[in-house]
């Protein structure tokens, strides 16, 4: 009896190691471990996650989601998004905002540093935070891998 409560134990002790989550890129031929921080070292805004396409002509295309603490609505923050897209001088393609499901969509262009950019964005507002997923390419990319892009930031969701 001892043993079989000894190997029981030993097997719940194990079982986290075995549980951690991975990143898999069965395409690329790897997988790795998240790279996580606790929620007291996550500061106001906080890039979690980069991902990027081959480069071509300079730029790689690349999705990136980041988490930033915020406490208004959905409809607060498209307002405060498109004030600064106007700071900025960008070019809105296409707007749209879920008060529902606290989600707003956000596609436009703009050039800096020598580069003409198009850029799509999903904002999710959930618990105190927007969750802020967006795709960038030149616009010449966007011709070429721009569905892709979309497709990918389109499917991110918030866990509950």
């Amino acid at each position: 009896m001892k043993i079989l409560f000894a190997i029981l134990l030993s097997a719940v002790l194990v079982l986290p190691v075995f549980a951690q989550e991975k990143i898999v890129f069965e395409e690329y031929g790897f997988s790795i471990e998240k790279l996580t921080a606790s929620e007291k070292e996550i500061p106001d805004v906080f890039q979690t996650l980069i991902m990027f396409l081959p480069a071509e002509s300079n730029f790689a295309p690349n999705v990136n989601v980041q988490i930033q603490k915020y406490q208004g609505t959905i409809a607060d923050y498209v307002k405060l998004s498109l004030e600064q897209f106007k700071t900025y001088n960008m070019k809105i393609v296409k707007q749209e905002q879920n008060d529902k499901e606290q989600t707003a969509i956000f596609e436009y262009t703009m050039q800096t540093g020598g580069l003409y950019l198009h850029f799509y964005s999903k904002a999710l507002s959930s618990k105190g935070k927007v969750y802020l997923v967006t795709g960038t390419t030149t616009v010449a990319q966007w011709i070429k891998v721009g569905g892709a892009i979309k497709k990918n930031v389109d499917s991110f969701q918030v866990l509950n």
